[in-house]
């Protein structure tokens, strides 16, 4: 091989690397300053505190990297917008800042996965599912990621909303059907899982 073209082939891929670099980067420190002070609570979590309290940005971070290893996904923009996908709907952020920070793609995917506050409760789970219906393979790919970190956080709150997140997730692993069959079947897995809990709970 040329000595000059394969020097020229490095410097490419490190060119590469370092513009996906900067864009995470930038898509931590806008989701780090979102999420500041916010908390979840998984009382089981190693990272929780004496109160079962969790950093919020744990969230974002399992579900990056669920992108990442189990849809095998390496796209730096589809990886800020998984860092990204609550930022507007949890903290306020505007779409124009998420724009500003890490570009129209990554802005679009976080916008597709946001719910429309401006909704009664009762209507939002409809949008929800309208809006995945036609939203982007990534943003469907980040919301099955986004639902198996959260299934697992719900797992640990005995209340009665179980059973409607469980029918509402089995309706969502309908519609994405085929979009990412790793994640699918983890999701799949914890919410029958999920399920079987719940109905031994009520058979006691």
């Amino acid at each position: 091989m040329n000595p000059m073209s394969d020097c020229t082939t490095k410097g490419a891929d490190w060119g590469v690397a370092a513009q996906a670099s900067y864009l995470l980067g930038k898509a931590l420190v806008l989701a780090m300053r979102c999420h500041a002070g916010q908390t979840r609570t998984v009382p089981s979590d190693p990272a929780s505190d004496s109160q079962g309290r969790v950093p919020y940005l744990v969230h974002p971070f399992r579900v990056a990297e669920f992108v990442r290893r189990l849809a095998g996904i390496g796209d730096p923009e589809v990886l800020a917008a998984a860092l990204l996908h609550d930022v507007i709907e949890e903290s306020g952020a505007r779409f124009d800042e998420v724009e500003k920070a890490c570009g129209r793609r990554v802005a679009q995917i976080v916008a597709d996965l946001t719910n429309d506050s401006r909704l009664p409760q009762s209507e939002r789970h409809e949008e929800m599912f309208r809006r995945l219906e036609r939203a982007s393979r990534d943003a469907k790919i980040i919301k099955l990621a986004d639902r198996l970190d959260n299934l697992r956080t719900y797992a640990e709150k005995p209340d009665g909303n179980i059973q409607r997140y469980v029918d509402e997730t089995r309706r969502m692993l309908e519609i994405l059907r085929g979009v990412c069959p790793p994640l699918e079947q983890a999701v799949r897995e914890t919410v029958e899982e999920l399920a079987s809990k719940q109905a031994a709970g009520e058979s006691t």
